[in-house]
């Protein structure tokens, strides 16, 4: 099976790199450059295990690559798995749009429906944004957190509190840069429905966040983004915490900029 999680530690020797799988210490790979020893890790990965695609989550951060003004980011917690089987996606928006295929509109009171239990303890929908397990928010204290909504779902026709829709309730809207057109844009013209990610080439990090909109002073988590298209932030402590964890399973990190109010634009003026 490919595309598989496997949690790895680094150590830097003068100017190469070591790095080694933690369930596997004996799986160890060197090279001149992080870059380079990365790739050889996942050589090493695939011929060993047959994974030609392994995602590798370092359990103590790499370094960041890029200095300068846009250097700064958060830590968001991210889902390795899918969650497919949701059979009454139809019933959780008001409409779909006829254009783009995007559900649209406010969310309604129906609960998700899925078919089988989540194969981690956090995973994503193509719709409805994150469900989390309750072991796992328990964990990170969401339910004393006045930011996030926690909804319980039905699995196998029966509502339950084990896995939970997580939806935030303080909009922190993501940004572009100003001056700086992601190439990877789009945007519905019939709902307005609009997707803008950097590419390495052009920024350090996938998306940001203007450092205006965040809490102060910083909880240990918290939501940006708005609605059920929200990401949970989380300060370097939890995101070590959850990484390290032999518990929670299927979790990653990644991490988010942060941009000075005088550089961030609002997304829909990347369209203009």
């Amino acid at each position: 099976m490919e595309g598989n999680l496997w949690k790895a530690t680094w150590e830097k020797h003068g100017r190469s790199y070591e790095l080694a799988l933690v369930e596997h210490p004996s799986v160890r790979a060197h090279g001149r450059s992080l870059e380079e020893a990365v790739e050889n890790l996942e050589d090493m990965v695939a011929e060993r295990f047959g994974d030609a695609v392994p995602h590798l989550e370092f359990v103590r951060p790499l370094p960041t690559k890029h200095k300068g003004e846009h250097e700064a980011f958060l830590f968001v917690l991210a889902a390795h798995e899918p969650v497919t089987k949701i059979t009454n996606v139809p019933k959780l928006f008001s409409h779909q749009c006829a254009a783009c295929g995007q559900f649209v509109g406010p969310r309604t009171e129906d609960l998700i429906m899925l078919d089988e239990i989540p194969a981690g303890d956090l995973v994503f929908t193509d719709w409805l944004g994150h469900i989390i397990s309750s072991k796992f928010s328990d964990l990170l204290h969401l339910g004393a957190c006045p930011e996030i909504r926690l909804l319980p779902t039905m699995i196998g026709g029966r509502k339950t509190n084990d896995f939970l829709e997580l939806a935030s309730l303080h909009v922190r809207p993501f940004v572009g840069i100003k001056g700086n057109q992601p190439a990877n844009r789009s945007k519905c013209k019939d709902c307005g429905f609009a997707v803008a990610l950097y590419m390495p080439h052009e920024a350090p990090f996938l998306q940001y966040v203007n450092r205006r909109d965040l809490p102060i002073p910083r909880p240990d988590v918290f939501p940006v983004g708005s609605d059920h298209r929200m990401e949970l932030a989380v300060s370097r402590r939890t995101r070590d915490q959850v990484i390290c964890s032999k518990s929670i399973k299927n979790v990653v990190s990644q991490k988010i900029g942060i941009l000075p109010h005088e550089k961030a634009i609002p997304l829909d003026q990347l369209f203009v």
